[in-house]
Parts: structure tokens; C-alpha cells; sequence
């Protein structure tokens, strides 16, 4: 028989509690007090720290007074594979206007130029394979027989504000979720509208997006400017949502709908040790705290099946590092499998270079002297089924690969340098070229002779680097200098290279877009 296993889902809360319903009241009453009704304001936030449940609380805020607020919502990824963003934005805007009698005409000025933006575009749906309209043909369904004459973009908003003025001492306030899950070219086009077409009085915009994103995005599109000088002259109010005070009364029940019935099924102290893996490890995040409760509900679901004993303070906090610190959790698992150390302790402080860290913290707090390295690594191999191998751990993979591809045609680990590579001793007459690990990239040097205050000395110039991940792409050229034939011969053809006086090609440089003043 199947034992139900409680997890928590994912959907914006309704009714978001975690403080959430504090910072609702506030930004709604800045929405409302604002003057003039003419300003973006900026809810920031990574990934999974509720700024959806946010802006819904906002929502339901302006809501409880129509009169004064006409709420918008605008959910960006829905359209982002489906539809032009920016004729989709004012549609749904004007969808709202045109369903009131007073602001009709304001309604049906921006849906005929949401329908000239439309026409202006090709619309893609779905994604692979993927099916195309003509946007001017599209928009003919919509409304046939609406003319729209050429219009400038200074006649658009001259035109926009002059309607708006029915608005009166009301407001449109426009929510925009998950405009960072799109396209850097449909964000940048979405705050560009936002900017030169809707900076209206009476139009008040909030974005809930991740502020990094934003950035990348800007600077993707407009590689010459400032992406941080660039939000500010859009965005007045910045507000940063948060991490969860950990030490509110309630807030994992809060969070977690099935946390009653986790307390009653673990063993005395998880609650504490929870609550530490989710400060130090998640950084508070409302997201990934839902997804390690519902792995560890899993994991230890299946270890119970097969009869055996689970340590929840242990598994929680193995899940905590691999959420937290994928990399740092593959070596962990790495450091287990492979050395297969015989201490804990020693195991738990290599990850203490400068000052203690977090992980051997965590660590800590639920390894007593009585456990041994077996415990530690079953329930790292446990935990190994809660996610997906990280970027690093591929590149660690292929990283092992390289080496013993380099073991195996000659080559030697240096004596004097970690993470160097020479041709081994039989050719060591010939000892000209090494491999290096530089900090994720593996570099192919030859020794060169450089002139100094002190007289020719010898130094190792880059002759080509990749990415770590891509390290057996050198794996034809070590080979080649394995041998002391195979070195002389390519060092003599670098060298002539070298010496042929051939100047390098200048690379391309990308032509600068203008931005609109």
C-alpha cells in the first residue's frame, strides 16, 4: 500500500503570511500616496523568495478600494513564447480600461496601438517545432476594419496623456510578474515602453524581477552603458523582498502546510537543526526551503521502506549543502568516495581555509565523535538523488578524464606545483611545455627565455586555454608532446610561428546601439 507523503507545492500563496502582509500594506500605500500617479517601483528578489506571492498581496490590497486603484495583471513568461511582449502588455492594459464606460476611449486609443505594435511583428507560437502568423494579418482578426495611421512615438504619448486626463484622482496600477524568466531582448523592450510610451500620470507600474537579471539583461542589449544607472532613472522605488525572519514565532508552520505532521515524524532537535540549514545554508529562501523539506520527505520515505534507520538532523543538513553549495556538496562526495578518509573531523575541516565556514558549521552541529565516516556517506549518496549534477560536477568529471588521459601518454604530476602537469621523466631534457589547472581552465604553456633586470630568465607563456569542461580537446596535442620527438618537433614549429613577425588579427568590434533619449 502507498504511504502519502505530504509535500508542499509551489503556487504564490493567497494569503502570504511571513511578514509578507507588512510589506503588502506598505507599497500599496505608496502606490496610492504617490504624487504624481507617475512612477515604476521595483520588487527585487532571487529566485523563489515569494515575489509572486508579494505582488499578489499587493493586488488584493488595492483591490479592497476600486474606486481609487484600476489593478492590472500582467504574468510576462506566459507571453514570452507565444506573442510580441509589448503589444500584449497594452492590450491587457487596454483590456481593463475598455471594460469601464468612463475609460473607454482611453481603452481603445491603447488597444489600436497595441495593434500597430502588432503589426509591426512576427508572432511565434509554441515552441519547438513552432508555428508563425503574420502580426499585420493577426491583427486584421482583431480588428479589421480599424485604420491606424503612421504615428510617431512623441504623437503616441501626446495623444495617451491628453485621454488619460479622465482618470482623474483614480490611478492604473500595472503588476508585471516573471519578466526575468524572459528573453533579455523582451525585457529591455518591456521597461523601454514602459519608459517612453506609458510614463503617463496615472499610470503607476511594479515589477517584480530579479535585480541581477535585470542587469545582464540591460547590459545584453546596451553593452555600453550602465545597467545599474540605467534602472534608476526607470525605477523609483526599489524594495528588496526579504529573506524569512527565522526567528518569527510560527514561520515554518506558516510556510509549510504539512509542518505539524514533520515534527511529529522526526526525531527531537530537527526543528532547531532545520531552522539553522535554512538560515545558513538557503539564506532564507521560501523556495528552496519548500524543496528541501519535500526531498527530505522523500529520501527518508524510501530509507524506511527498505528497513533502515534515518539521522533527520544529518540528511536535512547534507540536503541543506547540496542545496546551498552544489559545488562544495560534489566535493564532499567526491572527497568520500574516492580518499575514503578515515576521520570525520579532519574531512570537515578542509572546508576551513581562513575562518570557519558554514558547511563544516552545519557539519558540526550534527556529527558527534561516535559518528563515523560511513553515516556521513550514505547519507551524502542519499542526498545525491535530490538534484541533478551541477555544471561543476560534469566539469570535475571530464577534469578526471583529462588527467588520466595525460597519466596514460606520458605526462607526470609536478613535484613542485599543484595542479601542473609535464611530460614525464624519460624526456625530461625536453621539459618545455606543461599543463596547467588556472582557476577552471586548463592552459597549455611553453617556456619561453624573458629578459630582466636580473638577465634572461626563463617563464611559461600561454599557448592556448579552455574551459575545463572542454579539457579533452587537448587531448590530441598531449599526446603528441608525450613523446621527446613529438615535443621537439612542435616546439620548433611554435617557435618558427613565433618568430614569422606575422602581426594577429584584430578582432571585430560590435557596433554600439543608440538608446532612446
Amino acid at each position: 500500500m502507498v504511504e502519502l507523503i505530504r509535500i508542499a507545492g509551489d503556487q504564490p500563496a493567497q494569503h502570504p503570511r511571513l511578514g509578507f502582509e507588512h510589506y503588502a500594506r506598505a507599497i500599496a500605500g505608496a502606490i496610492k500616496g504617490g504624487q504624481p500617479a507617475q512612477f515604476t517601483i521595483g520588487l527585487y528578489g532571487p529566485w523563489g523568495s515569494g515575489k509572486s506571492s508579494l505582488l499578489h498581496a499587493i493586488g488584493r490590497e488595492l483591490n479592497a478600494q476600486p474606486a481609487e486603484c484600476i489593478v492590472v495583471e500582467f504574468d510576462a513568461w506566459r507571453y514570452q513564447p507565444g506573442g510580441e511582449m509589448v503589444s500584449s502588455l497594452l492590450a491587457a492594459i487596454a483590456q481593463e480600461l475598455r471594460s469601464r464606460q468612463k475609460l473607454r476611449k482611453l481603452g481603445e486609443r491603447l488597444f489600436s496601438y497595441a495593434l500597430a505594435v502588432l503589426r509591426g511583428t512576427k508572432v511565434t507560437i509554441g515552441a519547438q517545432p513552432s508555428v508563425e502568423f503574420d502580426g499585420e494579418a493577426l491583427a486584421d482578426e482583431f480588428s479589421p476594419s480599424q485604420e491606424i495611421s503612421p504615428l510617431t512615438m512623441p504623437t503616441m504619448v501626446e495623444r495617451l496623456r491628453s485621454d488619460a486626463q479622465v482618470l482623474g484622482d483614480s490611478r492604473v496600477v500595472v503588476l508585471i510578474d516573471d519578466l526575468d524568466r524572459c528573453s533579455p531582448a523582451n525585457l529591455v523592450a518591456v521597461l523601454e515602453t514602459i519608459n517612453n510610451v506609458m510614463d503617463i500620470n496615472g499610470f503607476v507600474f511594479v515589477l517584480a524581477l530579479d535585480y541581477e537579471v535585470l542587469v545582464q539583461a540591460i547590459l545584453r542589449e546596451y553593452p555600453h552603458v550602465s545597467g545599474h544607472e540605467f534602472i534608476e532613472k526607470m525605477v523609483q522605488v526599489p524594495f528588496r523582498v526579504p529573506p524569512l525572519d527565522l526567528e518569527a514565532r510560527n514561520l515554518l508552520r506558516d510556510l509549510l502546510p504539512n509542518w505539524s505532521a514533520l515534527v511529529a515524524m522526526t526525531s527531537e532537535g530537527f526543528e532547531t537543526v532545520l531552522v539553522d540549514v535554512v538560515r545558513i545554508a538557503l539564506r532564507g529562501n521560501p523556495r528552496q526551503t519548500k524543496r528541501l523539506v519535500n526531498s527530505f520527505q522523500v529520501l527518508r520515505h524510501i530509507v524506511q521502506d527498505r528497513g533502515g534507520a534515518v539521522d533527520d538532523a544529518l540528511l536535512v543538513t547534507v540536503l541543506g549543502i547540496q542545496f546551498g553549495w552544489p559545488d562544495d556538496y560534489a566535493r564532499l562526495q567526491r572527497i568520500l568516495t574516492l580518499e575514503r578518509p578515515e576521520n570525520v573531523e579532519k574531512l570537515v575541516a578542509s572546508f576551513d581555509e581562513i575562518e570557519v565556514s558554514p558547511i563544516s558549521k552545519l557539519l558540526r552541529a550534527v556529527l558527534s565523535d561516535s559518528d563515523s565516516v560511513t553515516a556521513l556517506t550514505a547519507s551524502i549518496h542519499l542526498a545525491a538523488a535530490a538534484a541533478p549534477p551541477t555544471e561543476a560536477t560534469h566539469a570535475d568529471a571530464v577534469l578526471q578524464d583529462f588527467i588520466g588521459y595525460l597519466l596514460d601518454v606520458g605526462w607526470e604530476a609536478s613535484m613542485d606545483e599543484d595542479h601542473v602537469w609535464h611530460p614525464n621523466d624519460s624526456i625530461k631534457e625536453w621539459h618545455t611545455v606543461r599543463i596547467a589547472n588556472r582557476g577552471g581552465r586548463i592552459s597549455l604553456e611553453m617556456r619561453e627565455f624573458s629578459s630582466t633586470a636580473k638577465g634572461r630568465r626563463p617563464v611559461f607563456q600561454t599557448i592556448t586555454h579552455v574551459p575545463v569542461a572542454e579539457a579533452m580537446s587537448l587531448a590530441t596535442i598531449a599526446e603528441e608532446l608525450g613523446s621527446a620527438d613529438g615535443l621537439r618537433k612542435w616546439r620548433a614549429n611554435k617557435l618558427v610561428e613565433r618568430n614569422s613577425g606575422a602581426a594577429p588579427q584584430r578582432a571585430a568590434q560590435p557596433r554600439r546601439r543608440r538608446t532612446t533619449q
